[in-house]
C-alpha cells in the first residue's frame, strides 16, 4: 500500500538536470561537465544558484590540474575553469590559488609552481 497516493516520481528536464548536477559536483567532481551543465541550465535561477559554487569547482579543478600536469595549455585550462577567454585563465588561477610559475606566450602554456607536499621522514 502506497503512502503517497497520487504522487508519482516524475522525470522532468528539471529533475534530470538536478540529478546530473548533483552527480557532477559530489560524485564525479568533473569541472568540465559542471560548466557544460551551467550553459544548459533550464532556467535562469538555476544559473544563479550555480554561480555560488563556481569558485569551489574552479579551485578543485586547479588542484586536479596541478596534480596531473606540470604545465597545461591555456585552451585546456580555460575549458577546465569554465572561462570564456584564454586571457582570463592566469588572473583567475592567481586569484584563487597562487600556483602559476610562468606563462609561455609563444606556446600558450601555463607552467605551475611545483608543490612541496612531499612527506619528510624525521626519525
Amino acid at each position: 500500500m502506497k503512502r503517497w497516493t497520487g504522487l508519482e516520481q516524475k522525470d522532468t528536464k528539471e529533475t534530470q538536470f538536478a540529478k546530473s548536477l548533483i552527480h557532477c559536483i559530489f560524485v564525479s567532481e568533473n569541472p568540465i561537465e559542471y560548466f557544460k551543465l551551467y550553459q544548459q541550465a533550464p532556467y535562469y535561477p538555476y544559473r544563479l544558484m550555480m554561480d555560488q559554487y563556481h569558485e569551489k569547482v574552479r579551485i578543485r579543478a586547479i588542484k586536479t590540474l596541478r596534480k596531473a600536469y606540470l604545465s597545461v595549455s591555456l585552451q585546456w585550462a580555460k575549458i577546465w575553469l569554465g572561462l570564456e577567454q584564454e586571457v582570463e585563465v592566469v588572473p583567475m588561477m592567481n586569484r584563487l590559488m597562487q600556483c602559476v610559475d610562468r606563462v609561455d606566450a609563444n606556446l600558450q602554456v601555463v607552467h605551475f609552481i611545483r608543490s612541496n607536499n612531499k612527506k619528510t621522514n624525521q626519525a
